[in-house]
């Protein structure tokens, strides 16, 4: 299974227009080589450098999306903040109880923000409201057939 988010390679800085300094849109996301039997899919976009600090709150969801049909091939830049997609996809709660896209906006230093995407053998049954990341995990359990992961970092900039 391929995970692939054409703005911008993986492991590399992300464009600007991803994140809270620019017009904070979704990135496009595309899968290839989907394993058999897969009904759907899972998206997961965290922030995983947190600062000691911060640690309390473990990881910062930036993105939850799931039951999104494999058939798609990929989710379109710019999805809105609604539960409910127009491709059949729902949206799940981020951190601040929230739905839709978080772009990143680190206090301090560069983070690096990992996408994981999922191949399950089912769809989830889980209402947007209640999908977090650790509600949508519990739930996927036995169900996974493939994982694919891709990453990218932001470091805020001095705007002039």
């Amino acid at each position: 299974m391929i995970l692939q988010l054409p703005g911008f390679p993986d492991g590399s800085m992300m464009p600007r227009k991803y994140t809270t300094q620019g017009k904070e849109v979704s990135p496009e996301i595309e899968w290839l080589e989907l394993p058999e039997g897969t009904e759907s899919l899972v998206l997961f976009m965290y922030d995983v450098s947190i600062p000691a600090d911060w640690l309390r709150l473990g990881t910062i969801d930036h993105w939850i999306v799931y039951n999104i049909p494999p058939a798609l091939g990929g989710l379109p830049e710019g999805l809105p903040e609604t539960y409910e997609l127009e491709n059949g996809a729902r949206q799940g709660t981020r951190w601040g109880k929230r739905t839709g896209y978080m772009g990143p906006d680190p206090l301090t230093g560069t983070h690096l923000y990992v996408f994981e995407l999922y191949a399950l053998d089912k769809m989830l049954d889980i209402e947007p409201a209640e999908a977090t990341r650790k509600s949508l995990t519990a739930a996927m359990e036995g169900c996974v057939l493939d994982k694919a992961v891709y990453a990218g970092k932001y470091k805020k900039y001095r705007l002039e």
